[in-house]
């Protein structure tokens, strides 16, 4: 009998970005006169390898590649709400071979820097 796989959870917390955030009526953030940017939190759980301490890069989750790619799909975006940011980067997350599920926040930042509103998006890779 095998054992169980080990499952740990990657995450990065507070990563800030520039945004053009909507809302549901498509109105711009900027156009309402408060602030856009957006705080993206991300947790993935990933299967551990079975050689925890393998030399190849296959098995490992960059967490650069990660911030580097959420990056990417925001700075791309047109003006779009929280909602679709937070599924688009939970998609991402489970993009990754060894990825089992990934678990978003995105926050969007006012004018006095406080989060007052967001969205949170699930994904779950089918086994």
């Amino acid at each position: 009998m095998s054992a169980a796989p080990v499952v740990r959870t990657i995450f990065v917390y507070g990563l800030a970005l520039p945004a053009p955030v909507a809302d549901v009526d498509g109105n711009t953030a900027a156009s309402a006169g408060v602030g856009g940017d957006i705080i993206v939190d991300i947790e993935v759980d990933v299967t551990e390898p079975d050689d925890p301490l393998s030399e190849n890069l296959e098995d490992v989750v960059c967490y650069n590649k990660l911030t580097q790619a959420i990056k990417a799909l925001v700075a791309e975006a047109r003006e779009t709400r929280p909602d679709k940011l937070a599924a688009a980067i939970a998609d991402l997350g489970v993009d990754h071979p060894m990825a089992r599920a990934a678990h978003v926040k995105v926050a969007v930042r006012d004018c006095d820097d406080a989060p007052r509103r967001g969205a949170i998006a699930r994904r779950r890779r089918a086994l």
